[in-house]
C-alpha cells in the first residue's frame, strides 16, 4: 500500500482525502474535510457511469465506506486517516485502463483512467521514482 496523495479531482470537482494505491485497487477517499456533498455527487457519477456503460459497480468503480476496506488497508503502518467512516470510491485492478505519469518531473500528478472517467491526484514533489516504481511493482502499467 502507498499513499499517493492527499486530495483529488473527480468530474470536474476537487475532492480533498488521502489517495491509496495497493495491487488490488485505487481507494479514493472523502474525508470529512472534503466537500460536503461529496458521497452524494459521487454516488450519482457513479451510479450514471454504470447505467451509461450498462456495467455493474463491481466491474467498473464502486463507493464503499471507510470501516469496509481491507485489513490490509486499515492495519497498514502508513495508514494515517483517523476517521472510522466516510465513502470510499473503489477502483478495481480488472476495471482500470490506465495509470500515467507524465514525464516532466514539475507535472507531479497521477491520473488513473477506467474506460469512461478519469481521476487525477497531485503528489508531492520528487515521489515520481518511488510512486512509479511500487505501482509498477504491484502489477500496474505505468504510462508516460
Amino acid at each position: 500500500m502507498l499513499i499517493l496523495g492527499h486530495e483529488f479531482r473527480f468530474k470536474g470537482n476537487d475532492f480533498k482525502g488521502p489517495v491509496i494505491a495497493s495491487a488490488d485497487a485505487f481507494y479514493f477517499i472523502i474525508t470529512k474535510h472534503g466537500l460536503a456533498e461529496g458521497a452524494g455527487l459521487l454516488g450519482s457519477c457513479l451510479v450514471a457511469l454504470n447505467k451509461r456503460t450498462g456495467a455493474s459497480a463491481a466491474e467498473t468503480c464502486y463507493t464503499k465506506d471507510l470501516s469496509e476496506l481491507p485489513s490490509e488497508i486499515l492495519h497498514d503502518p502508513a495508514w494515517r486517516v483517523r476517521q472510522e467512516s466516510g465513502t470510499v470510491l473503489v477502483l478495481p485492478h480488472h476495471a482500470v485502463r490506465s495509470v500515467k505519469i507524465p514525464w516532466f518531473w514539475l507535472y507531479n500528478r497521477v491520473y488513473v483512467s477506467t474506460q469512461d472517467l478519469e481521476i487525477g491526484t497531485v503528489y508531492n514533489l520528487f515521489r515520481r521514482r518511488k510512486i512509479k516504481g511500487f505501482l509498477e511493482m504491484a502489477g500496474w502499467k505505468v504510462e508516460h
